[in-house]
């Protein structure tokens, strides 16, 4: 796994992410036309990619700046984009809950470009965002902003994935720090249940999901509580789970 900031790891980023998001019915609505049926759905895949690949680049390269990086495992078989502690803008002002109805009755505009669909999920998302992260944590909490394996790498490198994440899963453990993501992939929502992450909202706009996860930090207490549970299970064969338990609160 290697870690990096430079243009060509934007780049190679934004061509994972692209073939990766290319079969997404909602990234045709995020970054088309904003409505099934029409310019959307009649994109050609390159024209597709293109799109993709310039809007993740327009996405990160604002951060190449701060703090941010992206992290690759396997050649860019998985890439992650990663924003730990104080690298997060201030949440910005929320315009009034009616605007919200207006802004999906709005007729969608000619071309290729951000859909009104996109701007109301930004407008909610950094609701719940502001509600349960920014009013606990301030800036002080890691942001998974992108997650993508290569499609175009098969077999799939057994690993990547997890190469690309474990580590600062651990670091932001280490630190005492959640780690907040949002998702428009049900696929990729079961992926970070798995590895933890607690799914606090679900946002749903015109028939549409994006799911609201935080990887909470360890607690002592929730450790302690554990280990006490085991322990009362040893009689049914619990010893190796007892002294896994041990070494976590020792370390």
């Amino acid at each position: 796994m290697t870690v990096g900031t430079s243009e060509g790891y934007i780049e190679k980023m934004a061509s994972v992410v692209s073939h990766a998001m290319l079969p997404s019915v909602i990234w045709a609505l995020f970054f088309g036309s904003g409505t099934v049926g029409t310019n959307s759905d009649a994109w050609s895949d390159e024209e597709r990619l293109q799109t993709y690949h310039s809007m993740v680049k327009e996405f990160l390269l604002p951060r190449a700046g701060s703090s941010a990086f992206i992290a690759e495992a396997g050649d860019f078989s998985a890439c992650a984009s990663w924003w730990p502690p104080g690298s997060h803008q201030p949440p910005k002002d929320l315009p009034p809950q009616e605007d919200l109805h207006d802004l999906l009755e709005q007729q969608p505009q000619e071309g290729k470009g951000t859909s009104k669909l996109l701007a109301a999920f930004e407008r909610e998302i950094q609701k719940v965002k502001t509600e349960l992260i920014w009013s606990r944590y301030g800036r002080e909490f890691w942001h998974l902003a992108l997650l993508g394996r290569d499609p175009r790498k098969k077999p799939a490198l057994r690993g990547a994935v997890r190469a690309v994440l474990q580590p600062f899963i651990d670091q932001a453990a280490a630190e005492g720090k959640p780690i907040w993501l949002a998702t428009t992939s049900a696929h990729a929502r079961d992926i970070y249940l798995h590895f933890g992450w607690q799914l606090v909202r679900t946002v749903t706009v015109e028939g549409h999901n994006q799911w609201c996860m935080i990887l909470f930090p360890p607690s002592q207490d929730s450790t302690s509580k554990r280990c006490s549970m085991l322990k009362r299970s040893m009689r049914y064969g619990g010893l190796g789970e007892l002294v896994n338990c041990r070494e976590q609160v020792e370390q």
